[in-house]
């Protein structure tokens, strides 16, 4: 391609929208243009990597010979209801009613159309296992979009499905999801982190997601899911619980400061409504609340918020700041873990103004108990004991074991050896393309622009001639495009009426892993020879060009 010919608009200097290095970089280097909150139009470099990008994950779904379809993105509301998917769930979903009132959903994440296909298609265990995937623009009703195309209304996504005939064979098939992945992240030149649950992340200072490491045994978890070493059992012996006045006292360090203690002493009740029910959660005072885990545990969740001032008042018959267990108006009561192992603390008494002492746990009040708390850097890894850390990070992919539930729900059987019907066992991969193009660029820059990995480069040649108006420069130029496109190399030309440095700047914002330029030298039959990832820049004979660039490419 010749750049004169190009819809590139480069820019030199950075919108201000966000921190993020990939956003601005991919914006200067007309790779992406902002449409709308979380709404992106792709230009004809940032159309090329996505479509490498996509050409590499086929070839990686094709080692493990995974079949490739495309799904509608229309899904029939009828077709969700086999998933207990309520209408009211679907909050991140776009709805849509065709001229004969028949309703349809659009929107990311929906597994029904991936087993409706298969289910119909499969009915012996002889055709068993089977893997299909797709390559394909999702959509979502993402309310906060954030750093760009990182998190968007509308994505490329990956979608791979394996269905198989036994639970216990999982592992193989996650093994091989899992070869998959690192292998496109290695390719992409991505420094990837796999937690034990399967979920793929990049460190990241500015990511919203937390990763929980242990240098020690190598333990890594994602902070929603990561569980900690609980505490030794308290054996105070139990005291007398008793109602003390603590006006205006509402939040945990006041009442820390008051009674001059620390928040570990003290257990707070967070009130919530989740599908329109009260659901209570209570965590040691110094605790935050897993809201993952909560919903885990309550089971598909159609509505979840912290409840309101009225809702507030009604459970507690008091004002915000002083909700406990005792006596509290609730559906469900959960009860973290640690609560049970504590003596004598401290609760909200429901009563404005008040709270109880020395409460304990099944003598005064019980619940459902279970892991509700995030983990903390203070808090021990959960399998060997040491000290661990939080890292920033964004997320790059995921694989889930999703068992038989869909299959038992949507009636996705086959028939096994001895004629039996039986669910299929069903594993999930994702990936989120455009993040993984946003991410490679996060790991791929410097101070000039995109350094792209060579398998996903839009270009893997920039050709400069250095003077426009020089003839022999610009006739050598060309003979160069066209000998490397001959070869099936993606070359591109810079044949634009522009000052050499102009065309430097933009070869290293645009980022094509090398760069040849014609220069001063060719009345020496010698042209300039630089790879994106250095500063060195070598003189090489014109003659020698395609066996130089060709060795360059295939080197790993």
């Amino acid at each position: 391609m010749k750049l004169s010919k190009m819809i590139l608009g480069t820019l030199r200097e950075a919108p201000g929208e966000t921190e993020l290095e990939s956003y601005k970089l991919m914006v200067r280097a007309g790779i992406i243009r902002k449409v709308a909150s979380g709404i992106y139009n792709f230009m004809p470099t940032g159309k090329k990597v996505i479509g490498n990008v996509n050409n590499l994950i086929k070839n990686e779904m094709e080692k493990i010979d995974s079949q490739e379809i495309e799904v509608s993105q229309f899904v029939p509301f009828e077709l969700l209801n086999q998933c207990n998917n309520k209408e009211s769930s679907l909050t991140d979903t776009f709805e849509t009613v065709d001229k004969s009132e028949k309703k349809f959903y659009v929107g990311a994440d929906f597994k029904e159309p991936y087993i409706e296909i298969v289910k119909n298609e499969i009915k012996s265990y002889k055709q068993l296992p089977v893997s299909i995937y797709s390559i394909q623009k999702q959509i979502k009703d993402e309310p906060k979009p954030k750093f760009g195309i990182i998190k968007s209304k509308e994505f490329n996504e990956l979608q791979c499905y394996v269905f198989h005939d036994d639970l216990t064979e999982s592992s193989q098939y996650i093994n091989s999801l899992c070869e998959v992945f690192n292998s496109i992240y290695h390719k992409c030149r991505i420094d990837s982190i796999k937690t034990n649950s399967l979920r793929f992340f990049i460190k990241h200072p500015l990511g919203e997601e937390h990763v929980v490491c242990c240098e020690s045994c190598g333990y890594k978890e994602d902070l929603e899911i990561a569980t900690c070493t609980l505490q030794t059992e308290e054996e105070d012996d139990m005291k007398p619980m008793n109602k003390i006045s603590t006006p205006d006292t509402r939040t945990i360090d006041e009442l820390a400061s008051l009674f001059n203690t620390t928040p570990e002493y003290f257990v707070k009740t967070i009130i919530y409504k989740i599908n329109n029910k009260i659901v209570a959660v209570m965590v040691r005072g110094d605790r935050e609340v897993n809201e993952t885990k909560v919903k885990n545990r309550i089971g598909h969740v159609v509505s979840f918020e912290l409840a309101d001032e009225e809702t507030v008042r009604y459970a507690t018959s008091a004002e915000i700041g002083f909700a406990g267990p005792i006596n509290l108006k609730c559906d469900t009561l959960l009860v973290d873990e640690e609560i049970t192992r504590m003596r004598n603390f401290m609760v909200g008494a429901n009563d404005t103004g008040y709270h109880y002492e020395c409460v304990n746990y099944e003598r005064d009040f019980t619940g459902t108990v279970g892991d509700f708390k995030k983990i903390t850097e203070k808090d021990k890894c959960p399998v060997c004991g040491n000290s661990i850390n939080i890292e920033n990070a964004m997320g790059l992919g995921q694989i889930m074991n999703l068992k038989t539930t869909y299959s038992e729900n949507m009636n996705a059987v086959f028939l096994d050896k001895l004629g039996k019907s039986k669910p299929m066992s069903i594993i999930n991969a994702s990936i989120n393309i455009d993040r993984l193009l946003a991410l490679i660029v996060e790991q791929n820059h410097d101070k000039n622009g995109i350094v792209w990995p060579k398998s996903v480069a839009p270009y893997e040649v920039i050709v400069i001639a250095a003077v426009f108006k020089n003839e022999e420069q610009m006739k050598t130029a060309e003979n160069i495009y066209n000998k490397l496109k001959s070869l099936g190399i993606d070359v591109l030309l810079d044949d634009r009426d522009e000052r050499a440095g102009v065309k430097f700047k933009d070869a290293d914002l645009i980022g094509a892993p090398i760069r040849i330029t014609v220069g001063k030298r060719i009345s020496d039959g010698k042209v300039e020879f630089k790879l994106r990832n250095n500063d060195n820049v070598e003189d090489i004979d014109i003659d020698d060009i395609e066996e130089k660039v060709l060795s360059e490419l295939h080197r790993n």
